[in-house]
This record gives structure tokens, sequence and C-alpha cells, in this order.
């Protein structure tokens, strides 16, 4: 087979302490996978069990799903020394002791270079982005998806191929501990901190030890390596600090300043295009491209990116000729069309994901944008103030006499709200379209699909958690 991974089976019974089932004739591996569910021909699956796998609700070293996965044509098992039958085993001690010890000699065996990268906000989209821009010049391993804890990060890890030249890993630091315990996992080349917001902040306790906490993701930094980060004056010196706290390591930027090593130099949206204008130098070139997403903070954001390509010592030039084949991921927010009547009306689909800077840069672009001619501007709008997750600061960080001006600038037509009322009052006083609540998306649906026209423009903001993004599904089932 082609495209296998790295080890051999004589590797894996090394490296595992396991003792194969059969001694011959036993196939190379395409992936290496953890999900019964999920299996495809050619995968090499580790079984989960209860007693091993961290927070694991489920286990699959059960007979049902070995013979369900036989059937699927696994290529081989690794599982827990048991009695259950089975071709084609790798019986261990410790199945979850086994993924680890797999992503670290995969990760010591491969040439690729390794990108970590981290932040309260922008991880996926600066992974979609990267792969995007690189995809015609460099082999590159990564997942798209948002899989970043440890179990994602050490398969991401065991499934770096002989033919891969960067691995680019998304990691979560809900702690300074895991920052560190994630980085050394890694052994980065290259750590990437997208932004420093305020998402999880209650668990974090305050901004500090927020920051200090994706500054951790340095730890495991390896020689002649670097963080790359954003000279944003909300956090930048004291992000600066802790990063130096783990050693002399070298510090790189991307923002609006002239000793940054990548410079946002001007973007402008066309309204017409749904896009920005962007001008920009990497460090003594300048380079000018059309980035067609909508968001305020894009144009920064893909300035990040270049500089981590550049970083790596990829063609921008190449690079930035890919930009106008660019398509978002659905974190990001999308922009589409939907049947209707006669016609068809615009959605601006933000439900996947809300944060209090995501919230301020929706509303920047809701003010932007216009629906087509005799067509109306309606908002839904999700929860915004979450006690649990920010603390009782979220309405410091976003107080409702503020979001209430941004709500009234981008001139609504017609604004429904959804989740507990009382969270809206005051940030709707000052505003004048007509508007109507409901406790619950689902509730919403239908009088959204009475009142859309053609040429209208829908905009939802809110998140997954709470279900917002059930109001643009069943829209699209019904269209």
């Amino acid at each position: 087979m082609t495209d296998t991974v790295i080890l051999s089976a004589q590797d894996l019974a090394e490296i595992t302490g396991g003792t194969w089932s059969v001694t011959s004739n036993i196939p190379e591996f395409l992936r290496i996978s953890v999900n019964a569910k999920e299996i495809q021909p050619g995968d090499l699956l580790i079984t989960t069990n209860l007693e091993q796998w961290p927070a694991s609700r489920t286990s699959s070293e059960t007979q049902r799903v070995l013979d369900k996965v036989a059937t699927m044509g696994a290529a081989a098992l690794i599982r827990k020394e048991s009695t259950l039958g089975g071709a084609n085993v790798l019986r261990v001690e410790n199945t979850y002791g086994a993924l680890q010890a797999i992503a670290n000699a995969v990760r010591d065996k491969s040439t690729a270079q390794r990108i970590l990268v981290t932040g309260t906000e922008g991880k996926t989209g600066f992974k979609v982005l990267f792969a995007h821009l690189t995809s015609e010049q460099v082999s590159l391993n990564t997942k798209l998806d948002s899989k970043n804890m440890d179990i994602g990060i050490h398969l991401t890890l065991a499934n770096t191929k002989q033919r891969h030249q960067i691995s680019l890993i998304e990691v979560a630091v809900p702690h300074l501990k895991y920052g560190k315990r994630r980085s050394h996992i890694v052994k980065p080349n290259l750590c990437v901190i997208t932004e420093i917001g305020y998402e999880h902040l209650a668990k974090h306790g305050s901004v500090e030890n927020l920051i200090a906490a994706k500054a951790s993701v340095v730890a495991g930094l390896q020689a002649n390596g670097c963080c790359l980060v954003k000279s944003d004056p909300r956090y930048y010196q004291k992000l600066r600090g802790h990063i130096l706290a783990y050693g002399d390591i070298p510090i790189v930027t991307f923002g609006h300043n002239a000793d940054d090593y990548a410079q946002l130099l001007n973007a402008d949206f066309d309204s017409e295009l749904l896009g920005w204008e962007v001008k920009v130098r990497i460090e003594t070139e300048q380079y000018h491209y059309f980035l067609p997403a909508l968001e305020e903070h894009a144009p920064l954001s893909s300035v990040g990116v270049l500089a981590a390509i550049s970083l790596m010592g990829l063609d921008l030039s190449e690079a930035v000729q890919r930009f106008t084949s660019y398509q978002p991921f659905q974190t990001s927010g999308r922009f589409y069309e939907l049947a209707v009547h006669a016609g068809s009306y615009s959605i601006y689909d933000q439900s996947f994901r809300s944060s209090v800077l995501g919230i301020i840069d929706f509303f920047k672009v809701a003010a932007r944008l216009k629906p087509r001619s005799g067509g109306q501007k309606i908002l839904v709008l999700g929860p915004v103030y979450d006690e649990q997750e920010y603390g009782s600061i979220i309405w410091e960080l976003l107080p409702p006499s503020y979001l209430g001006d941004l709500i009234q600038q981008a001139q609504f037509d017609k604004i429904y709200t959804i989740g507990n009322p009382d969270d809206f009052q005051e940030c709707l006083q000052g505003v004048t379209a007509p508007r109507r609540h409901f406790l619950h998306p689902k509730e919403a649906v239908h009088p959204l699909t009475e009142y859309l026209r053609a040429n209208d423009l829908l905009m939802i903001k809110g998140d997954k958690l709470d279900e917002m993004i059930l109001i643009s599904t069943m829209l699209r089932e019904q269209a």
C-alpha cells in the first residue's frame, strides 16, 4: 500500500510492548484511528475502554464492535489483553498508552516541521487558511476540525506520513498546565498564538492567568524555533513577558506596526464582491490580494497566516495567488442564498460560535452589509451575556450600551432575540427597529419563514451550544 503509517508492524509491537496475534502477512496501515464508528478500509484501530481512556464514555472493546470493525475492512486492531477473538490483533496492556507511544515515535521519526497553533479565537480559521494557501507547494498533515485536546493531538501526530513536510496541530489551552504538557507532546518548531480573547475567562480566573496559559505553549519549543504572535496593544507586552519566562525565545509579531515582521498596510472592504482588498508587508516585500471574507478581523488574520508561511520558508507569491479561491470554514461564518417565493434571500450565518470579540466583529460587518433592492435587513441574535463562560465581568467586557450602539448603527429593519429576555432589555433600549423575542431558537423558525421575502438579508449571530445553528439548518431544509 502507498501513503502508509510510518511505523511497521514490528515497530508498533516494540514501541507499545505488545504482541501480535499473527506473526506474518500483517498488512501496512493507511491510518491510525480510535473511532470504531468511522472505521475505513486499511485502518489500524486502537480500541477504547472506560478504565484507561480519559473522559471516555463508551468502550469499543466488545465482541460486537470488533466483529463490525472486521467487516468494515480494518487492517488490524490494537486492544487490551483479553479473550475476545479477532484476526490481526496487537494486544497491549494499555491502549491509551499505546496511542501516546505511537504518536511520540512517529513525531520523532518524521522529518516534518511542526507548527503548534493556539489562541482563544482563530485557531481553526488559521489552519484552514494555511492549508488552502500552501496546498500546491507543500504536503501538509493537519485536521481541519477542532479536535484539539490530548487524543486529537496524539492522533494528528500518529498520522504523520513519510510524505508530509509540515504538521499543523491545533492545541486547546484551558489551563497553564495543559499548555505546557501539550507543547511537550507536540515539540513544535513554530508556535502561533492567533488571538487573546476572553473565552473560558471564568475558568482561568483572570485575564492575566489566561495570557499566561496561552504563553505556556512555548514550553516544548525546539531549538531554533520561534513564537508568532499578534502585536495587539491590549495584551502584547504581558504575553511577551510570559513567553520570555520560558527562556530567550525569539518572538515574531504581526500587526499594524512598522516594526512588525508582518504588517497590514491597508484593507478596503468591497461591498459588491463581499471581501477585502488587502495590502501587506512581509519582512521587506509587499503583497496585494483580494480576500473573500466578510469579517472585520479577516485581513489582519490573513497577515498572521502569511507570516507563518514565510517563517516556514515557503513561497509567498504562490500562496497569495490562492486567496481568490478561499472559502471560510463554518466556524468563521458563511454567506449564502436560500430560495423563497419568486426569488432568494441572503443569509450571513454566524450561528456556530459566539464570543465577545466575535459579537463586536459581527455587528461591524452588519453595518457594512445591505440587502438587495427592495429587501430588508433582519437580525436574529442569540444569548450574549454568559456569566458561566466569562464570569460577571462579561457586562464590563461588552457593556449593554455599547452593544446597543453597535446594533443601532447596523440599521436593522427587524430584530429577533433568543434566550433570556432580561439580557436584552438594556442593550435594546435605544434601538428603534421592531423586535420579537423567543425563548428557544426553534420557536423563531416559523415566524422567520413567514416574514422573509426575496432580496432580504438575514443575519444570524449565536452559538451552537445554545442550539442557534438549528435556525439556519431548518431554514435550509425548508428551502
